[in-house]
């Protein structure tokens, strides 16, 4: 009887957590700001390139691309927020100390072609893979075809 019990309870969890990722797709409302991701290749380009503080909706175009999402976190405790000019520079070698990478934004399944992010005004990158792997593969520099800045206006 435990053990049945401890089956059902089990079965439970793990049914509450897949609800929780239910795969669903991220409905744009009207007015809303958006930045299209255009991937070619090995280049990204963003599409308008500014945005405003507040509710962004990435839309990635390209379809079986993924991006990489980076901003700064100087810490684990701290709130992720937006890169110096300093810290794009390390990027661009393949440093990502002090920063946060979301990997990866995409066209893939479950959850579509569009992401909602919620930023304070700076800079921030997306990158067509990690900057590790980018600077790996050029000779320790970051593409600059590969990176895309998205600059938040207050």
């Amino acid at each position: 009887m435990r053990s049945s019990t401890a089956m059902v309870i089990s079965f439970g969890l793990l049914t509450a957590v897949l609800a929780g990722c239910d795969g669903g797709r991220t409905a744009i409302p009207s007015g809303a700001q958006q930045v299209h991701v255009v991937v070619t290749g090995d280049d990204v380009r963003l599409e308008p390139a500014t945005a405003h503080a507040g509710d962004i909706y990435v839309v990635v175009e390209t379809p079986g691309s993924n991006v990489t999402f980076t901003q700064k976190k100087s810490t684990a405790e701290a709130t992720p927020g937006p890169l110096s000019n300093d810290d794009l520079a390390r990027l661009a070698l393949g440093d990502t100390q002090g920063t946060a990478m979301t990997c990866c934004f995409g066209t893939g399944e479950p959850y579509g072609n569009v992401h909602k992010v919620v930023l304070g005004a700076g800079k921030y990158l997306f990158l067509t893979d990690s900057p590790e792997a980018l600077a790996d593969r050029s000779g320790g520099v970051v593409p600059q075809g590969s990176m895309a800045v998205l600059e938040v206006r207050p």
